[in-house]
């Protein structure tokens, strides 16, 4: 039995039992089909603790081992956490001879874990829809009416919550994909227990299971928490972001910057190159702007490369292998970031290395394509030896460059064409999802299963390899791997420019631009905020986006309330910026890292739609008072407001935003918008 003072596991004959307070989660053992034959966790005998446990950062990590027959054994990983009411669990079999896992249906035929519903409500709350209005994934919260479940529905998740009259229960997976390429799913029945079932991909049939090889779940995660669904959220988040990862790096609150808007604008605006500045005076230029504006990670995009693969800084573009901007950045306290393509070019090395791994779709060979300039490249299969070759190439730049800030780009899970037609992206033989006695749609399957799990080795590797590392996995396109397990590891760069031309089937203009808010101006940050719904299950410190800092002042006010919200992330023309707006800058982002811990950690609190006449952001830490509070409004308009919390400390505040401490300790603040003025902002606690 693991025990703590809100979380208590224990591991039953037929169950995993969560207490807390009074509240009890009994959760079915799995069932999974070997040899031809469905093999039900709740047989068998007794469990016994197996010695190899572990406790670091205050995480315990523990296992259990019961025999079910004829040599086969399941085992429970569990893990609990100081000061948090949820825990990370997984299965696991193994056999004492080889044993083949087995789908004689023809599907897969595995059942993570159940539970009975009783009278508790149920929600899902589903992260993997992209949604093409804003161009990003999104928060999608559904409540499951009774008859819904009698009928049997299936629901994607990754959360499912269940609240009774004084406890939330919630119940999720650690996986992703988008919802329309679901590989998991929360299953209800008539009068009978939710199952979280495998729908596909999870395991190749005939899969062997050994003494050796034992076969493992995704890991699940479960918790308790007393009062609201609203509580039940705000613990959640918490948990993920003080929890869920051992690399505390990936959530701490850096200010980021990232070149590659300013080279769009190169070519979308003066019709140059997109690497026609790519060059070491450019960087610079930028740095020494980045630095004055109060940047903390500097991150240089595509183009700073000889060829992909190989990864070897261009020569000509950057003399003495990028340590001039390295020692720029450090003596100007910032990091160093980089963007890196999953390919590698026709002539690479890692290429001629690792030629078996490009990614394939189909009997006809893939060809190679132009990555933004440089040399033509193959896509690489992470789902296969590439993946240690590739972390490998990220932490030798640690060693010899300095980075520690990671962008991992154009790594697709399924590829979605014009047509509406999709597959997932490699069905080749010989990789880690599957052989030549696999059939190529099952290969496929198992890829698309694997490719977030094999993502999330890639960032456990170069973040045990190199201190304080943080590995960003690009999510601004649809189909690709958006879920709860890559967080293990890293965080998701979620937006760039939003929607293109395309998306909305509007011509694309004649200055070449292929995005719609590219320009500067508040509608290009209401695309961007959108995506703020997310942040009231997973922290938007974990997903970060960019705003443009060009002048006007009233412009560059809305992009600094914007991004202070958590989203983080500046990019633009830099050097065209004078010393007001570097200022302007500098005044406010000062401000704000003395309290975006206290914001990172707070519970949203939202009045008002995205784009709606009146918007306000407050995030204010409800156990130390300090946060901060953005207003937004597209036209003329006043602000009448009173904070939830009790904000506690020095108040600063744009012109014009009039603010008094009421007898409860509240403040209410009263302020007007013009055409000219779209946001105010408050710092409390500075």
């Amino acid at each position: 039995m693991i025990r703590r003072d809100e979380l208590t596991v224990e591991l039953t004959r037929n169950h995993l039992v969560v207490s807390c307070d009074g509240g009890r989660f009994e959760l079915g053992l799995p069932s999974i089909e070997i040899d031809g034959r469905p093999i039900n966790g709740a047989t068998g005998g007794d469990w016994i603790e197996v010695p190899a446990s572990a406790a670091l950062d205050g995480r315990t990590c523990r296992s259990w081992q019961k025999p079910l027959e004829d040599g086969l054994f399941l085992i429970a990983h569990v893990q609990t956490f100081r000061g948090s009411p949820f825990a990370r669990f997984q299965f696991e079999w193994q056999a004492d001879r080889p044993r083949r896992l087995t789908k004689a249906a023809g599907h897969d035929n595995l059942v993570f874990t159940s539970f009975a519903v009783g009278s508790r409500r149920l929600t899902e709350v589903r992260l993997g829809d992209f949604n093409r209005l804003i161009h990003s994934y999104s928060l999608h919260e559904q409540p499951i009416a009774p008859e819904d479940a009698r009928a049997g529905l299936a629901f994607m998740g990754p959360i499912l919550t269940a609240q009774g009259e004084r406890d939330g229960y919630l119940l999720a997976y650690e996986h992703g994909s988008p919802t329309e390429q679901r590989f998991v799913e929360f299953a209800t029945s008539a009068g009978g227990p939710v199952a979280l079932r495998a729908v596909r991909g999870s395991y190749l049939a005939g899969q062997v299971v050994d003494a050796g090889v034992g076969y493992q779940t995704i890991w699940l995660q479960v918790g308790i928490v007393p009062g609201t669904p609203i509580d039940l959220a705000a613990a959640y988040r918490d948990f993920v972001l003080n929890h869920q990862s051992e690399f505390p790096a990936t959530r701490r609150p850096n200010v980021y910057y990232n070149t590659w808007n300013y080279q769009e604008r190169l070519q979308a605006w003066q019709g140059k190159k997109y690497l026609a500045e790519m060059n070491q005076a450019r960087m610079e230029a930028e740095i020494d702007k980045a630095a004055a504006m109060g940047i903390e990670v500097f991150v240089i995009d595509t183009g700073w490369f000889e060829k992909t693969g190989d990864w070897r800084v261009n020569a000509s573009r950057f003399g003495d292998q990028l340590r001039p901007i390295k020692a720029r950045l450090t003596r100007h306290g910032m990091r160093l970031g980089l963007w890196f393509d999953n390919a590698a070019a026709v002539s690479s090395r890692m290429l001629a290395e690792h030629a078996e791994c490009v990614m394939r779709h189909g009997p006809q060979d893939p060809k190679p394509g132009e990555i933004w300039e440089t040399e033509a490249s193959f896509r690489m299969c992470p789902v296969s030896r590439w993946w240690t070759a590739f972390a490998d190439e990220l932490i030798r730049l640690h060693r010899e460059v300095g980075v520690d800030y990671y962008k991992l780009d154009a790594v697709q899970q399924v590829n979605v064409w014009s047509s509406g037609e999709h597959h997932f992206c490699c069905d080749a033989a010989g990789h880690d999802h599957g052989g030549a006695n696999n059939d190529p749609r099952e290969r496929a399957e198992r890829f698309g299963f694997l490719l977030p799990i094999y993502m999330g080795r890639i960032a456990e590797r170069v973040a045990r390899a190199v201190p304080d590392a943080i590995v960003d996995f690009d999510m601004t396109e649809g189909g690709r791997c958006f879920g709860l397990s890559f967080l293990n590891y890293g965080k998701f760069f979620l937006i760039n420019n939003g929607p293109y031309y395309g998306s909305y089937r509007i011509p694309q203009p004649p200055d070449r631009n292929t995005n719609i808010f590219f320009y500067p101006a508040p509608s290009r940050n209401w695309i961007c905020r959108s995506s703020y719904s997310l942040d009231k299950w997973i922290p938007s410190t974990l997903l970060l986006t960019h705003y443009m800092p060009d002048a006007p002042a009233h412009s560059q006010i809305d992009s600094i309330a914007s991004l202070m919200l958590g989203h983080n992330g500046i990019w633009g023309d830099l050097v065209s910026l004078g010393d007001d707006d570097i200022s302007r800058f500098a005044y406010w982002l000062g401000h704000y890292k003395r309290v975006r811990e206290d914001m990172a950690s707070a519970t949203p609190v939202v009045t008002g739609r995205t784009g709606s006449p009146i918007e306000i952001h407050e995030k204010i830490n409800s156990r130390t008072g300090r946060g901060g509070l953005a207003f937004f409004a597209p036209s003329v308009g006043s602000i009448d407001y009173v904070t939830r919390a009790v904000p506690v400390g020095k108040l600063v505040t744009t012109p014009g935003l009039d603010h008094e401490r009421l007898s409860d300790g509240r403040i209410r603040f009263r302020g007007s918008f013009s055409q000219t003025l779209n946001a105010h902002i408050a710092i409390v606690g500075d």
